[in-house]
């Protein structure tokens, strides 16, 4: 059985991002999704102390993962806020990675070559959040071999139309657009974004669900033309 890695920032990238091709890809595939900075006290919507979110937030992973039958792996990671004492105003400043990255770039492509998958989706980095541009930079540096980029929700829907293809040729890695539907797909994303009441209200799962529109109901991957190719072909 083919293995796919999803390597997701925070618990909710995942649902939010690939909903739809993890609804295809586990009809046949084995899917983990890689949880990398799981250690958080942002949960804006939940009445919890904040010593409570980490704990809060697994238990709505772990729904997610039993509606969406994929495994989970997590790497315990802090996230942006805590890891930095910055507020979440600060998180999507634009600056270059540096020192301050090192331990999580290190974890994460480590985990990535570790893990072995088949293939590799990785976030394209839409809204410069610091902890998802780490993430993207780990796993390309794993060099593993096939990789795709999902295009993060709900930084996606609040951009130009343009966004991703101009984040996806700042990769330099030729990537063209591979689209996975699922006739029920807006429907289906919704129920996934939905197992995370702490950090999303009605309006942004509608946002989110409501992306998938513009693939007519589907989500769009960036991959090389022969992962896009071998997509294509293992996907059906």
């Amino acid at each position: 059985m083919k293995r796919v890695l999803i390597v997701s920032p925070h618990r909710d990238d995942a649902a939010f991002s690939c909903a739809i091709a993890i609804s295809q890809l586990t009809r046949h595939w084995s899917v983990t999704v890689a949880n990398c900075f799981t250690v958080s006290r942002y949960a804006p919507l939940a009445d919890v102390p904040s010593a409570a979110v980490t704990e809060l937030r697994h238990q709505e992973d772990v729904t997610f993962s039993t509606l969406a039958n994929v495994s989970l792996s997590d790497l315990h990671l802090l996230d942006a806020p805590e890891r930095l004492s910055i507020g979440v105003s600060e998180i999507s400043t634009l600056r270059p990675l540096d020192e301050r990255d090192r331990e999580p770039l290190v974890k994460i492509r480590q985990h990535v070559l570790e893990f072995a998958a088949d293939i590799v989706f990785a976030p394209l980095g839409l809204g410069n959040h610091i902890d998802h541009r780490i993430a993207q930079s780990a796993t390309v540096a794993a060099k593993t071999g096939r990789l795709a980029f999902y295009e993060d929700l709900p930084y996606a829907a609040r951009l130009p139309y343009s966004a991703p293809r101009e984040r996806a040729a700042l990769l330099g890695l030729n990537l063209v657009p591979h689209v996975i539907r699922s006739t029920e797909g807006n429907t289906w994303k919704a129920r996934c974004v939905n197992c995370y009441p702490s950090q999303v209200g009605s309006e942004t799962v509608a946002e989110i669900s409501q992306f998938s529109k513009r693939y007519g109901n589907g989500e769009c991957l960036w991959a090389a033309p022969e992962v896009a190719a071998w997509l294509s072909a293992s996907v059906a």
